[in-house]
């Protein structure tokens, strides 16, 4: 688990970290940068729970996400990208 004061993942943070296979994204953070999952290969779940960071995750800005997850959790109700289908509710 990340601080809970932690506002912004660093780029490359876990670049070709094999790894990885979940991740919490949580509504503290408000910054993702450039290949922070990239090269992560066994990263199947993640889950997200801050909308605006939800709105503006894409493939290549946030280090291929979507290439890597096959399950993408967000809020219920969130104006997200149309690969990330499944939804929770806080």
């Amino acid at each position: 688990m990340l601080n809970t004061q932690l506002q912004t993942i660093g780029e490359e943070a876990f670049y070709s970290c094999s790894n990885l296979t979940e991740f919490y994204i949580s509504e503290n953070i408000s910054n993702i940068l450039t290949d922070t999952f990239n090269l992560c290969p066994n990263l199947k779940t993640v889950i997200i729970d801050n909308e605006t960071i939800c709105e503006n995750v894409t493939q290549t800005s946030h280090g291929n996400l979507l290439n890597y997850a096959t399950t993408i959790k967000v809020p219920q109700g969130a104006n997200c990208n149309s690969h990330m289908t499944s939804s929770f509710t806080k």
